[in-house]
This record gives C-alpha cells, structure tokens and sequence, in this order.
C-alpha cells in the first residue's frame, strides 16, 4: 500500500488539515475521531471536529509514495507551502520549527514536483470532495464509520465457534463471506445481535 499523503477538509469554512498514513483511511478518520471526542487532546482539528461534528468534514487522497518518508517529505512540503489552518506543526512526522535543513530539503522537493497542492490542484481536490459528496456509496460507508464510533478500528476478533483469530473485523467477514458492519455490531453488542452467517464472533481481549 505504501503511504498516503491526505488532507481533511472542513466544507464549511474550507480550512484543512495534512496528514500522512500508512493504514486505510477510513482507519485513519476513526482514529481523528477518537482522539476528537476524548476532549483532553489539544489540536486545532480536534477542536474543528468537537465544533462542527464530523459530518462536516471531508478526507481526500492527495498522492501514494512507495516509502513512508517520500510521503513526510510532501507532507512537509505541502504545509510549508500552503499554511493549512489546521496543522499545529510543520509536518514530516515532526515538531516544532523548521531546521536550515528542513527548509532546503523542501525547496529541492519543490523545484523535482510538480504542487501538489495551490491554484491548479485546488480545483483537482475540490472536484473529488465534490465527488465523494455525491457518491451515495461513499456517503453510506463514511455514516455506517461515524456511527459504529472509534470501537471499530482494527482489533483482533474470534470466531467463538472455530476459535480462529483474525487480525481484523474485515479479515473475518472477508474470510467468511459476511458483512464487516455487521460483525462489528455483534462484537459491541450493538442492535441485539447474536449471530452474523450463523457464527458467533468476539474481540479478543489484548
């Protein structure tokens, strides 16, 4: 998979965040959302989360790298470029202000690629938000998501009948050919299930 270099977009105020992972990002919006609702965590996105709610927000893929730090670089470069409202620091998976260094590795990052991000990409990342806004799929995956809450990240889960454990609620319900949602309802107990494909499933306990 590599890395992901992404920006959350609030559709409201059009402010931004840019981030870089290299899990799903689904995974990695549970993940803000979790941190956001724990209310102890000091960050601008987490505020603009706790604010607007997260239905007011929008992630977008800007670009993939094959390694984790061609990623950083660009994500550094990004926020030292375009200022995001929402990045307390400087990014490159660090702190703080920029070394001499840090600024001549993005000046040379600048001038080998083409921006990622500005007034031609602008209108590229718009258009996918607009898109992902639309696409009733989408929209159906991101509310099942927010609904299922930060529980539903990735935990290990068991088959009680077989006793196989699997790395993930995904990994079962691709395994046994049924639903990730509602595997994960069963797990939390949620909406009085009891069974999903005539098997009984739970989070193993770390």
């Amino acid at each position: 998979m590599g890395a992901i270099v992404y920006a959350i977009i609030n559709n409201k105020t059009g402010k931004r965040y840019i981030g870089v992972t290299e899990r799903d990002l689904s995974r990695r919006w549970i993940e803000h959302l979790s941190c956001a609702r724990r209310g102890g965590i000091p960050g601008r996105l987490f505020k603009a989360i706790r604010k607007h709610g997260a239905a007011a927000f929008s992630v977008v893929e800007i670009a993939r790298f094959e390694t984790r730090q061609e990623a950083l670089d660009e994500e550094r470069r990004i926020v030292f470029q375009e200022r995001p409202d929402y990045n307390s620091a400087p990014g490159g998976g660090g702190a703080g202000a920029l070394t001499e260094d840090g600024r001549r590795r993005i000046s040379e990052a600048s001038k080998l690629r083409k921006p990622m991000l500005g007034a031609r990409l602008s209108a590229e990342t718009r258009n996918k938000i607009r898109v992902a806004q639309n696409d009733p799929k989408i929209k159906a995956a991101w509310a099942e998501m927010q609904r299922l809450g930060p529980q539903a990240s990735q935990r290990q889960v068991r088959c009680i009948n077989t006793g196989t454990v699997f790395e993930s609620a995904s990994a079962a319900a691709r395994y046994y050919g049924t639903s990730r949602s509602a595997l994960i309802e069963l797990c939390l107990g949620k909406n009085g299930r009891k069974t999903v494909g005539g098997l009984k499933f739970e989070y193993v306990v770390q």
